[in-house]
């Protein structure tokens, strides 16, 4: 069993894809890694990395859900993990995930929590997934609820999947907001999910965050939009999910209006302890 992980990159992530490389490229040994780094375009010169990681640059700028959908067509091994250049994983991470995929062959997914790397170098326990959601991925109908009614509790960066149900999920959202909530919607109906408190990739917390950036209306109502579309059409998908759907619609319209209002970002900075700008 072999494992891609794909690390898009671009403008001020440049900075970082060093140290996220090295946390990374050690662990080949023990699961057989491809390292695989989507240039998205970047204006600045990627830093030296090791001999045999691999870099495949994009000519023109792609949104993020667009270059990390690159990098899911040029994974040829059976799972898949993507991550952020300013992601760091511990020794031993994704030996973690490969062990549960042998032990449990139905798993289409394996997450974890992660833990928020603050500026001035300190971590902090970062409280997504909830202990809720956490307790909810070990009954996949109770997980794919929660995901449509109240938080899609799998955390799509750093965790591990199967490349042929991202695929059967139609991939990532050819967007630069919220492009992976949709597929962390649907995946419980696809398979087994299983999540984790541990081990924890290092998420790092700056204000040149993507996902601290405010997104135009029109790209959060396409956000919900494409999300919405995927359980009407999708043929994995259960009636009585599809029969939800008007809760959805309503639910996604507190969620966008709280978007605009910036409640998402303050939510984070009082999670990791009040830190400005993130």
């Amino acid at each position: 069993m072999e494992l891609t992980v794909v690390v898009p990159v671009w403008g001020r992530y440049v900075a970082w894809l060093e140290e996220c490389v090295g946390s990374i490229w050690p662990q080949r040994d023990e699961v057989g890694l491809r390292l695989l780094v989507i240039d998205n375009a970047s204006e600045d010169p990627l830093p030296a990395l090791p001999d045999g990681v691999e870099v495949k640059r994009l000519e023109h700028r792609h949104s993020l859900g667009a270059a990390r959908n690159r990098g899911l067509e040029l994974t040829e091994t059976e799972l898949v993990c993507f991550c952020d250049a300013d992601d760091m994983f511990p020794p031993g991470y994704f030996a973690f995930a490969l062990s549960r995929f042998r032990a449990r062959p139905e798993l289409i997914a394996v997450g974890a929590r992660g833990v928020a790397l603050l500026p001035d170098g300190s971590e902090r326990p970062f409280p997504w997934p909830s202990d809720a959601g956490l307790a909810a991925s070990r009954h996949r109908r109770r997980l794919a609820v929660r995901n449509l009614l109240f938080e899609p509790s799998l955390p799509m960066g750093g965790s591990t999947f199967r490349a042929s149900a991202l695929r059967r999920a139609g991939g990532y959202s050819g967007l630069d907001y919220n492009e992976d909530r949709n597929l962390s919607l649907l995946l419980p109906f696809l398979g087994e999910v299983e999540l984790h408190s541990a081990p924890s990739r290092r998420y790092r917390i700056h204000p040149g965050a993507v996902s601290r950036d405010a997104p135009d209306d029109d790209v959060v109502r396409a956000s919900f939009a494409d999300g919405r579309r995927r359980l009407r059409t999708h043929p994995d998908v259960p009636m009585w999910a599809k029969a939800l759907l008007p809760v959805v619609w309503l639910h996604h319209r507190r969620q966008a209006a709280a978007t605009r209002r910036g409640v998402y970002a303050a939510q984070v900075e009082a999670a990791v302890g009040g830190v400005k700008g993130v």
